[in-house]
């Protein structure tokens, strides 16, 4: 029980620009777990509660966050409004997303980055598993170039000066090995083949086809991947890895 009430708090707390999750009928199920271990920790004794409290302000603490971006979000139109913003590729969008981000701290901030680049992630109906999580490189690629520049300066200047460019440069990498060395289309094993552009380039095209020790095949590998991007420190990296010779691959790890 305790594992699938964490379970459920992590989706919980796992911002999503979508109308699709029950978040309704998950708290609900969380109070009822919630209920059900809290007698179980009292019959248990003193610290099995002391513990059992622990957990619960944890969550209340995620609770109340996830509350105030709902909020946030839910006053400027709701979740397909924001996301539709950015994705309109027009100077409005830039607007409905700077309202959103000017309402939230620096935590809030990367959560709507995040949401957001997860989301143009998610593979198409018919190329999703059944937790509706699958990572698409090409939807990722294709949503990044439909993003206007004035959406692009609300949504990341925020996370520093450069981290746009540096995305966009790994955009552009990841676009350059799918079309020009055909990862995607080739079988496992083939993305070390364009080894030979640089280190940063396989790096990039490994991340985008799944390559990575299979990390993007389950849907905590594109939450990971869209947290990783919300940190300007891992977007500079990568970016600059892009630049780095083969030889140097060891010493840049």
């Amino acid at each position: 029980m305790r594992d699938i009430r964490t379970n459920i708090g992590r989706d919980l707390a796992d911002f999503s620009l979508s109308n699709d999750r029950p978040t309704k009928q998950l708290k609900q199920v969380y109070a009822a777990l919630s209920q059900d271990l809290d007698e179980a920790a009292k019959a248990q004794g003193p610290k099995a509660t002391q513990a059992m409290s622990r957990a619960n302000n944890y969550y209340k603490m995620s609770a109340a966050r996830l509350d105030q971006l709902e909020r946030v979000v839910d006053k400027n139109g709701g979740p397909e409004r924001v996301y539709n913003a950015v994705m309109a590729g027009t100077k409005d969008g830039g607007t409905t997303l700077r309202a959103v981000m000017q309402s939230l701290d620096r935590e809030g901030q990367r959560a709507i980055t995040g949401a957001v680049l997860k989301r143009m992630g998610l593979a198409p109906a018919g190329q999703q598993g059944a937790e509706g999580a699958e990572f698409s490189a090409q939807a990722f690629l294709t949503n990044w170039n439909k993003i206007s520049p004035e959406a692009r300066h609300a949504l990341f200047d925020r996370h520093g000066a450069s981290f746009s460019k540096d995305m966009d440069r790994i955009a552009r990498v990841a676009e350059n090995i799918k079309t020009g060395a055909q990862v995607y289309a080739n079988p496992p094993g083939t993305a070390n083949k364009v080894a030979a552009y640089t280190y940063g380039a396989a790096l990039v095209g490994s991340l985008f086809s799944g390559g990575t020790t299979g990390l993007l095949a389950a849907g905590a590998g594109l939450n990971l991947l869209a947290r990783g991007l919300t940190k300007p420190w891992v977007v500079r990296w990568l970016a600059d890895s892009t630049k780095v010779p083969v030889g140097s691959a060891a010493a840049s790890l």
